[in-house]
Formats: C-alpha cells, structure tokens, sequence
C-alpha cells in the first residue's frame, strides 16, 4: 500500500505537472502563423469575452431632487456584450520571443443574453 502511495506521489508531484505545463505552453504559443497573427484569420482572435454591465434606476427623481426622500433604486440588466479582439501590424524579434502588435477591440450587443428593457 505503501509503495503504491509513493508511486502515486511521485507521479503526481512530479510527472503530472510537467506534463500539464507542457500542454499549456503548446496552447499558448505566439508565433505568425497562430491564431490572432495569421493572415487567412485577418488579424481576429478566436473566442469573446462576455461582459454584463447593469445599471441603477431612481424609481422615485422628483422626491429626491427636492432632498424630502432618499433614492429608491431598482437594478436593470443585464447589458451583455461580447468583445472581439482584432491585431494588426504584427512584429516579431528574430527569435520569435517578443511580439508587438496594435490592436482594436469590437464589442458586440447580444440580446438575447440581455434583459428586455
């Protein structure tokens, strides 16, 4: 049992990192042929981030401008947008370890992922 335990340990210390961290650099390489920078993709990143903002409504403006009562607020949203990443003008050093770029950010309305008002 003992021995199976340091197996175990080992493997998982050791072995399982090591494996894990070499995926994610594989994924995360940036090169001129990769998503974001290749040419037949025209500078679009894959994938969105998806944001929702929500705003605060005063239900109750002439009593609170006139100071006789607090705010009463309501919350509406959510307000979702979808963002998209485009690059341009791309340049990587020599040993392919730096990348500079411009970039222009696009943020689209989803309504359906939105509230009706």
């Amino acid at each position: 049992g003992s021995i199976l335990f340091m197996i175990g340990f080992v493997l998982g210390m050791g072995f399982l990192p090591m494996m894990v961290d070499d995926m994610v650099k594989k994924k995360l390489i940036l090169s001129p042929d990769g998503p974001c920078f290749s040419a037949e993709d025209g500078g679009m990143c894959p994938g969105s981030v998806q944001s929702k903002y929500f705003l605060w409504n005063i239900t109750n403006p002439t009593e609170y401008l006139q100071g006789t009562q607090a705010p009463r607020l309501q919350e509406v949203g959510p307000f979702v947008y979808n963002t998209y990443e485009k690059v341009y003008h791309a340049n990587f050093v020599p040993n392919k370890t730096l990348v500079e770029y411009e970039y222009t950010y696009f943020w689209n309305y989803s309504a359906p992922d939105s509230c009706a008002g």
